[in-house]
């Protein structure tokens, strides 16, 4: 059986390959704003933010991942780096995932000119 910081490694995996698709589908734009992938990356998104949070929160209160031969204070700073450094991160995602929805909204509903005319 795996011990805890196997299991952490396993997850700091798992997360770093979410944080790898989110970013490479953040530059490409949905084809609707209101699509259901444009909603899913919102829910991905703010998963992955309490996520990373809550990771680094467990990393500095803990002081994991254990058996690295890494001291307290040197853990701990790790943990800090990796809780703030991931918010910048989040909120570039976060910045371009609004762009993307206000380019949407400005757009608007696409009207044809007979339509207009009552043909």
């Amino acid at each position: 059986m795996p011990n805890l910081a196997q299991w952490l490694a396993l997850l700091a995996g798992a997360l770093y390959l979410a944080g790898v698709w989110r970013t490479r589908r953040a530059g490409k734009p949905w084809s609707s704003w209101r699509s259901a992938s444009f909603a899913a990356g919102i829910v991905t998104l703010f998963l992955a933010i309490a996520a990373h949070a809550t990771l680094g929160k467990l990393m500095y209160a803990w002081l994991l991942p254990q058996g690295t031969g890494a001291s307290a204070g040197e853990l701990q700073a790790a943990a800090q780096w990796m809780y703030y450094g991931g918010d910048l991160a989040e909120i570039v995602l976060l910045v371009a995932l609004m762009q993307q929805w206000l380019r949407g909204r400005r757009r608007g509903p696409s009207v044809e000119l007979g339509s207009l005319r009552g043909a």
